[in-house]
């Protein structure tokens, strides 16, 4: 598959059906997400991946309403999905790589303290950077997913899991296959280009 198609036909799923997947292809999905870009080489980032259901049916309770999991349709179509990813970023092993001998001249302009915010968090660009990959491939190898918010705390959520403290979620990704014959209304992707490079695209001057 061309990197054009994974990137002008990938859409973010919220159907899914009850069928599991070949633990080869996941791990295929996970090897190629993990070759992001990393800010000092830093392992910031890691990937909690549940594919058991039991582990499953935790992480809904631990992250959705109760009346939302039991009375919409749609949430008993994403929870269907056989596999959730949860992206975690930790902004203490990039003060850690950043006070080492070898980074402490490019970290001159970067607060060290473990209390002060950095003017862009390394760790979360790092972490999307992570997400962004396994998206695409996720529909390079004929799967689909939904990136979504956590609507509770993600800290009952790291102490099931046995997250340590100073790691934070970003989010979650649900993974799975999807009923093919499903009609997805796409804007032409002429159109979606132009729109979107109005908006976000400037030259010389904001405008």
């Amino acid at each position: 598959m061309e990197l054009n198609d994974a990137i002008t036909n990938r859409v973010m799923s919220r159907e899914f059906l009850d069928k599991s997947i070949d633990i080869e292809v996941l791990n295929e999905v996970l090897k190629y997400s993990i070759l992001a870009p990393r800010a000092g080489k830093t392992y910031g980032t890691k990937l909690l991946v549940l594919n058991k259901t039991p582990d499953i049916e935790d992480f809904w309770c631990l992250t959705s309403d109760k009346d939302w999991r039991e009375n919409t349709s749609l949430a008993k179509k994403l929870m269907a999905a056989p596999v959730v990813i949860i992206p975690f970023a930790s902004r203490v092993a990039y003060i850690d790589r950043y006070s080492q001998t070898d980074k402490i001249k490019s970290a001159r302009n970067l607060p060290l303290d473990k209390d002060q915010d950095w003017p862009v968090p390394y760790w979360i660009v790092d972490t999307s950077f992570v997400t962004m990959l396994l998206l695409l491939k996720v529909h390079e190898v004929g799967l689909s997913a939904l990136f979504f918010r956590l609507h509770h705390s993600g800290k009952p959520l790291s102490e099931r899991f046995r997250v340590p403290k100073e790691w934070d979620p970003i989010g979650a990704i649900a993974i799975g296959y999807t009923n093919k014959n499903t009609v997805v209304k796409k804007t032409p992707i002429d159109k979606r280009i132009s729109n979107a490079y109005k908006e976000m695209v400037t030259w010389d001057l904001w405008s």
